[in-house]
């Protein structure tokens, strides 16, 4: 039954009567692809071509006027802004009848301004800004039934924006989907899908949005939804969005809810984050209101988890609810009649069919007859996959027997009138499951395709293979490791044969995923990029493995060249021959690997090209966070001209950043005489330690900033941070000058220790996250002797024991 209308709910509505009356009324301007702007507008036959010149022609002070546009696409130049009681509406039967497309770099589509404007019925798409709006503003008034797709906005520094911007009015039953944010910014707030400092976002779809960009220092980032100040978002859907980089201390998130805001009746699940508690919500749990979401725990007590949503179609793109699913009839009635205007949800159907609304964008429209549904607890599951399901039947005249069938290929598995059965799934494939219900002489059946993807812990990648899922052997490998880590589930391993596999596009381990190299020889396995400005993977979640490969070639002004770590662990690997392409003080954080968290571990970073640097925060490691590990960091190069005092030739470490039993050697500047001494007195540093970073029995020495000159920059930034740390200044008093390290062989790139060699029993045994590795760059073990030596290798043999009989 229908619940009625409180009487703020009736007033508005009322409200809304009276502006459609004094509406039907006013001037009605035509638009069509066939029409022309030096017609009058006032018929469809003589009907302006561009929605500009209608806008312009139909703003008069404070008369109302309605502009009808047809269906077609229609291109622009320069956004639109609407500041009169202006009515615009496409005229096809869905927003996608009728496209207005920007065309030019720097500009968003349109901005609604006036408290009695409307826009209606219209896709918005191909905006493109750096700050405000990328595609829609609105500051007052009401959007409706619109769809906002393809816009890009590109951050920067210091600024405020994102597709959709709101400032007041209403955004109602619309869909935002499949918009980026990129670039890097620093202390900026932006998101992907709305950001609201006032004004109500209602019954709306925010799918498949993504925020790409690198923000440092301030800000709030977030994929989908911003709410600040006193907005409201209220019975939306926030499905597949995601967030891949982030900061200096960052935590880019799906949702975000400030302490005058508001998130009520929404359904917010499979979204990603490179943080992965942030992957749901953040700020202000308690003004999170009756919400149904895929976090580990509930916000808070007015709402629900959920690991299954059940929706109608995934796939297709319909997150309807079925039967079967758990966010039905949990919404707030109170909280949605207070502040919501639409009385249908996204489709149309009635917005209360039931005693209490459901979350989310959509209502579940109840079955006439008997109908039949299942729940099941995951869908994708390692071998031996044992899947509970759960059987829902609406209207059955009496009692049910269930008839399961696993497969779908018409031959029963199951009869039983448990509602609910544990399934166990042996073989690794994609599980079609059919489910029917009878009860007496009725009968009603349900069919789901991919309902379950049973998968095998070991997953193989060869360029030899025949790409035959579930990909089991090396006969049967995918040929890729971007199908591969697809298939792949938390807890697989993904075995990569020999060979080198060329990629033009990067990959993210975004799964708890071991990557791994079958031989112990990094080499054997080259990850190479093809493409410019291109990097080769990022490595995003805390159970994520990579281990024992070769990535080169990799080219990108931007994070990682290579390398891109925020989580997880990569280790053995060769980072070389890759190009951070010269970097500006507008890239924001960059260098051969980037790093925010996770460790980095026995991995040798040696010849790459930093290309030329202008203020740039840039080095062939950079790490505002996780741990450099027992790593050689060598003969990378970089050019320069500006101010270096942010530019490092090895490591740069800021935020809680860790370098530990690292050799930082013979890391050279290529281009000297660009150098302006002048400019603070500057040249770039082979290290740098900010405040809260540390340097750990480090052996750095050999880097150079003039090539042949006997000016040596070992360090900048704070000399504290420096422990137990050898080169051929002193730091301070526990990291003296030495005038030789004992390295083997200088010319051959040995940088082990021979038995002489002052960092031989100097260092300290560091137990704090995690230790150092069990063993250094050569395999031997970390600690031989009384001490750990100095720098990514353990000195051998050095307590030779002659016994004489």
């Amino acid at each position: 039954m229908r619940s009625r209308l409180p009487p703020l709910t009736i007033a508005i509505l009322a409200l809304i009567a009276s502006m459609a009356f004094c509406r039907a009324n006013a001037t009605t301007f035509y638009v069509s692809t066939t029409g022309n702007d030096s017609n009058d507008g006032l018929s469809s036959q003589s009907a302006f071509l561009t929605l500009a010149k209608a806008v312009e022609v139909a703003t008069n002070g404070t008369e109302a006027a309605e502009i009808l546009i047809a269906p077609g696409e229609y291109q622009q130049t320069a956004a639109i802004r609407v500041e009169s009681p202006l009515t615009i509406r496409g005229t096809g039967a869905a927003a996608t009848n009728v496209v207005l497309r920007n065309t030019t770099s720097g500009q968003h589509v349109i901005t609604i301004a006036h408290a009695d404007a409307e826009l209606a019925l219209v896709t918005l798409t191909g905006g493109n800004t750096s700050s405000g709006p990328a595609c829609l503003g609105i500051e007052a008034g009401l959007v409706r039934d619109c769809c906002v797709t393809g816009c890009v906005y590109g951050t920067t520094k210091n600024v405020q924006g994102g597709t959709v911007i709101m400032n007041g009015g209403r955004l109602v039953r619309s869909v935002i989907k499949n918009n980026r944010i990129t670039g890097t910014g620093w202390n900026c707030t932006y998101s992907a899908g709305v950001y609201a400092t006032a004004g109500v976002v209602e019954n709306c779809l925010i799918a498949g949005n993504s925020q790409r960009a690198y923000n440092d220092t301030g800000g709030i980032e977030t994929s989908a939804l911003n709410m600040a100040g006193t907005s409201q978002a209220i019975n939306c859907t926030v499905v597949g969005n995601s967030s891949t980089m982030n900061g200096s201390g960052r935590r880019p998130m799906t949702t975000y809810a400030a302490s005058g805001a508001k998130i009520i009746n929404c359904v917010i699940f499979g979204n990603t984050s490179v943080v992965a508690n942030y992957t749901v919500w953040a700020g202000t749990a308690a003004n999170y209101v009756n919400c149904a979401t895929d976090s580990e725990t509930a916000i808070n007590g007015t709402c629900i988890t959920m690991s299954n949503p059940a929706f109608a179609d995934e796939s297709a793109g319909n997150y309807a609810p079925t039967y079967a699913s758990p966010f039905r009839d949990v919404g707030s009635n109170v909280d949605y009649a207070d502040a919501a205007i639409s009385e249908t949800d996204i489709k149309g159907d009635g917005r209360i069919l039931n005693d209490v609304i459901d979350a989310g964008a959509y209502e579940y429209v109840p079955s006439a007859s008997m109908a039949v549904d299942f729940s099941y607890t995951i869908n994708r599951r390692l071998l031996p996959a044992s899947v509970m399901f759960t059987a829902l039947v609406e209207n059955a005249p009496g009692a049910v027997v269930y008839q399961w069938d696993f497969d779908s290929d018409g031959t029963m598995d199951l009869e039983t009138s448990d509602a609910t059965i544990t399934a166990e799934l042996a073989v690794a494939k994609v599980y079609d499951v059919t489910l029917t219900a009878v009860s007496g002489t009725l009968q009603a059946t349900v069919a789901k395709p991919s309902v379950v993807q049973a998968i095998q812990k070991d997953i193989y990648v060869s360029l030899d293979g025949t790409g035959a899922y579930p990909f089991a052997t090396s006969e049967t490998a995918a040929t890729t490791i971007h199908t591969a880590l697809e298939a792949a589930a938390d807890g697989c391993v993904v075995h990569v044969l020999p060979g080198t596999y060329q990629q033009s596009v990067p990959f993210d381990i975004d799964k708890a995923v071991m990557l791994v190299s079958t031989t112990t020889n990094a080499t054997d396995v080259i990850l190479r990029n093809t493409a410019n400005e291109k990097s080769i993977v990022t490595v995003s979640h805390e159970g994520a493995v990579l281990a024992g490969v070769t990535l080169t070639n990799g080219k990108s002004t931007k994070l990682g060249a290579a390398l891109t770590l925020t989580a997880g662990l990569v280790r053995d690997c060769t980072i070389t021959g890759n190009g951070i392409g010269g970097c500006r003080d507008t890239d924001g954080r960059s260098g051969t690997v980037c790093m925010s968290g996770g460790r980095l571990m026995r991995c040798l970073i040696v010849a790459n090209d930093g290309g030329t640097s202008w203020d740039a925060d840039c080095g062939a490691v950079n790490a505002s966070g996780g741990i450099v590990d027992t790593c050689l960091v060598a003969t990378n190069r970089i050019g320069y001209w500006g101010d270096a005092y942010t530019t490092a030739l090895g490591v740069k470490l800021t935020g809680d950043a860790k370098a530990i039993n690292c050799t930082i050697t013979h890391n050279v500047c290529t281009n000297p005489e660009r150098m302006d001494e002048d400019q603070h007195g500057a040249y770039p540093m082979a290290t740098y330690a900010g405040s809260n970073a540390r340097f750990i029995n480090c052996a750095i020495w050999g880097n150079v900033t003039k090539p042949g000159d006997t000016q040596y920059y070992v360090w900048h930034g704070t000399a504290a941070s420096y422990t137990n740390c050898y080169s051929e200044l002193t730091i301070n008093e526990t990291s003296p000058a030495i005038t030789d390290p004992g390295f083997a062989d200088v010319a051959e790139m040995d940088y082990s220790l021979t038995k002489k060699s002052p960092l031989i029993n100097k260092g300290t045994d560091y137990v704090a996250a995690g230790g150092i590795s069990e063993s250094d760059l050569g395999g031997k073990p970390r600690r031989i002797g009384s001490k750990v030596d100095i720098g990514c290798y353990e000195s051998p043999n050095r307590h030779l024991v002659i016994v004489v009989r």
